[in-house]
């Protein structure tokens, strides 16, 4: 039986109210403690979601370490995360679809997860999981590897800067708006420095460029909020809009969509600190319509 008619399998015995991510949970568990010489038994409190018991057996038994049985609990409380979100963003018809899994990504995100103690970090583990479920190859082996290395400060530091962001209007991407080079101080003060950024860049969840400015051509929509901004370019200098020295990646953009929603409420004063440093670009802005 390879993985993925596992994950069916057990999906299948599980109680209605339960999700597919006891399903992958039971099936990677299964694959990697439960040996041949395990009974029958173990597999049916598998199916019935019983996970935390058969960890204390299989301890209990000499067929897992503690540091085994550590990882699996941390494991396992990342899992009852993302089933908390995957309910949250998913009806009850949506839990039975037939989804084609790589369960290689699944043995990743055991091993890396599985070392994650701190409980912040596991609410942000449990959403990348519920995200992959939901949308299998969402999350890149890469992302895994740099969440795995990122410390608590850099993950604080990650969520102050996506204080800085405004969305697309058209596909909600997430934009950066950090004009370090031109206001440090402001930005130290909230522990935004080049040498901070460069770790976060480092790890793969932004790129920096702190002698030019990205930009944009021409003209932009952006939404934060119940705001729909639009920025035109300044004319005299082609119509570009300078945007900052700081851009998401594609992982950055993941890890955004994850990360505390606390982290991403519309501020007035970062608004308004965004609209001038447009202003002063000679960029011309729109607030819901009205010229600013």
């Amino acid at each position: 039986m390879d993985e993925n008619a596992l994950i069916s399998a057990l999906q299948n015995g599980f109680p209605l109210d339960t999700t597919v991510v006891s399903a992958v949970v039971g099936a990677l568990v299964t694959t990697v403690f439960l040996r041949r010489d395990t009974s029958v038994k173990e597999f049916e409190k598998i199916k019935a979601g019983k996970f935390n018991e058969v960890i204390d057996s299989l301890l209990k038994s000499g067929k897992m370490s503690y540091l085994e049985y550590y990882k699996c609990n941390n494991f396992l409380k990342i899992a009852k995360i993302a089933d908390k979100v995957f309910k949250d963003t998913n009806s009850a018809e949506d839990w039975k679809r037939d989804q084609q899994y790589n369960f290689d990504w699944f043995v990743r995100f055991f091993e890396y997860a599985s070392s994650i103690g701190n409980e912040e970090m596991q609410r942000v583990w449990g959403s990348v999981l519920a995200g992959e479920i939901n949308a299998p190859g969402r999350t890149s082996f890469s992302l895994l590897h740099s969440l795995f290395m990122l410390h608590q400060e850099q993950a604080n530091l990650f969520g102050e800067i996506c204080k800085f962001t405004m969305l697309d209007d058209k596909d909600l991407k997430p934009h950066l708006f950090l004009f370090v080079a031109t206001n440090r101080e402001m930005f130290a003060r909230r522990g935004i420095t080049p040498t901070a950024l460069k770790e976060l860049e480092r790890l793969g969840f932004i790129e920096c460029d702190f002698r030019d400015e990205y930009i944009f051509e021409n003209k932009k929509i952006l939404r934060t909020g119940n705001k729909q901004i639009i920025i035109k370019g300044n004319p005299d200098n082609d119509n570009k809009i300078k945007t900052g020295n700081v851009k998401l990646t594609h992982d950055g953009q993941v890890l955004y969509s994850v990360i505390d929603d606390k982290f991403k409420g519309y501020r007035s004063d970062v608004v308004n600190f965004i609209i001038a440093r447009f202003l002063k670009r000679k960029c011309t802005v729109y607030i819901n319509g009205r010229l600013v």
